[in-house]
């Protein structure tokens, strides 16, 4: 009886010292990391570091994803390398995903790259979380969902951020069709003048990057409009026309005038000969070349002259058109000259600099709504921000 009762002790010890084992073995490690723009272009973004759970099985696309749609919410950011975002995670803690990230920028910044650090972080979607035994928290493969809900996403230069969707409408459609039909919409409903981008996904991944999207539109204090339109195959069924002679309905005339098909190629032409002009004056320029776009600048003035082709808006000349408040210099403004210009003279004046995404909000918002006086009251609008940021 003695010696069996040894031989279940010691098998039981046995039994033990392997669960204990595989236990320890099988265990994986937490990884840190962060998502960032592509390092081809510039600016070059960098997201917060983040948990992106255990070690193994790491299906990162999702979250790429998603901080590209926050990025062009808030940016309006566009990728000229291969791909818009990666999100590398191999540190086993905070710190050492912290110190990866400083060191990589350090890299990018000896490689006259511009850094910014946006406040994003990845959260994880309790349905996509994997079976609890595993402990992983990221997305994993799953029953294969239809990519049949679309959503759709308009400029938001203007300040304004128009949103379709996402809704179910089958995986058949034409995204060009649907691309047309909302921009007849927007046309039609808010005499937006802009260009649109829609697509389509399964039902999850469409609304969290809807919801990046928007994130990325409020964090630079953009008007967000969250539409009712859906898609009619009866009114989308026409080849798209891209308007580039795109203005603001508001500055066009009630009633414009008939002009000859000749007339009108007559005003395109000199319009676009006076385009290397608009631009050359916008880079000299020692405020416009500071926050404006130049080739938007150059865009907006070659709008503007054909549009006021029949009128004196035609032959104004461009440094007193800069300031006329009736010329409407839509997307002149750009997000990151404004940061850069901003994070500058925030580190010359030593001022705090956990108020700068504030003042560069609040900044961008005030010349985008005062395009015609940023020659003449840039200080006093940068002034105002800073005070509204520190009350």
């Amino acid at each position: 009886m003695t010696s069996c009762l040894r031989i279940v002790l010691f098998f039981s010890v046995i039994i033990s010292f392997i669960v204990i084992t595989n236990s320890a073995t099988t265990k994986q490690t937490t990884n840190f990391g962060y998502c960032m723009s592509d390092p081809g272009s510039s600016p070059v973004y960098f997201s917060n570091v983040i948990d992106f759970g255990t070690n193994g099985m790491i299906d990162a696309n999702p979250i790429q994803n998603e901080f590209t749609e926050y990025l062009r919410g808030r940016f309006e950011s566009r990728t000229t390398g291969p791909f818009g975002a990666q999100c590398p995670a191999s540190a086993y803690t905070r710190q050492q995903g912290i110190a990866m990230r400083r060191d990589y920028e350090n890299q990018l910044r000896q490689g006259n790259k511009q850094i910014f650090e946006v406040d994003w972080t990845w959260v994880i979607d309790p349905d996509l979380v994997a079976t609890p035994g595993f402990q992983h928290r990221m997305p994993r493969p799953g029953p294969q969902l239809p990519v049949d809900n679309s959503f759709c996403f308009s400029e938001s230069y203007g300040g304004t951020l128009y949103v379709a969707g996402p809704a179910q409408t089958g995986s058949s459609v034409s995204m060009a069709n649907f691309n047309i039909g909302f921009t007849q919409y927007l046309k039609q409903r808010y005499s937006f003048q802009g260009r649109v981008t829609c697509n389509m996904g399964t039902r999850p991944t469409a609304a969290r990057l809807v919801a990046a999207h928007i994130q990325g539109a409020r964090a630079a204090s953009k008007n967000v409009v969250e539409t009712d339109w859906h898609f009619d195959s009866n009114v989308s069924s026409v080849t798209q026309q891209q308007d580039e002679d795109r203005e603001p309905a508001q500055n066009r005339p009630l009633v414009v005038p008939q002009v000859s098909q000749t007339e009108l190629q007559q005003a395109r032409a000199e319009a676009t000969s006076e385009r290397p002009l608009s631009r050359t004056f916008c880079q000299k320029d020692p405020v416009l070349s500071k926050i404006f776009s130049c080739p938007d600048f150059a865009q907006a003035v070659f709008v503007y002259r054909v549009a006021h082709r029949a009128d004196a808006g035609a032959k104004e000349p461009v440094e007193s058109l800069v300031d006329d408040p009736k010329f409407p210099c839509q997307g002149c403004v750009n997000g990151v000259q404004v940061m850069t210009w901003v994070r500058r003279r925030m580190l010359d004046e030593k001022l705090n600099p956990s108020n700068q995404n504030c003042v560069v909000s609040t900044l961008t918002k005030t010349l985008n709504s005062n395009t015609s006086q940023v020659r003449s009251h840039l200080e006093n609008f940068y002034k105002s921000a800073v005070a509204a940021c520190n009350p």
